[in-house]
């Protein structure tokens, strides 16, 4: 029972993330999201996802601003 409640109200999402090395030896992150139906909030999580990884890749001591 507890599986089919949680099937039927938790919003499946998908995120993906891929890291790559550009030409100039830099490595560029994308990050796509996909919602089963229509997904107010799929903006903002995928930004809190970029805003993470910005965190992750932000050199010790420094700020990126936001």
């Amino acid at each position: 029972m507890a599986g089919l409640v949680a099937s039927l109200f938790v919003p499946r999402r998908r995120v993906c993330v891929r890291a790559a090395v550009d030409g100039s030896g830099r490595t560029a992150v994308e990050v796509a999201a996909l919602a089963r139906g229509d997904d107010a909030r799929l903006v903002a999580e995928t930004q809190g996802v970029e805003r993470a990884l910005d965190r992750l890749a932000a050199p010790a001591g420094s700020s990126t601003g936001g």
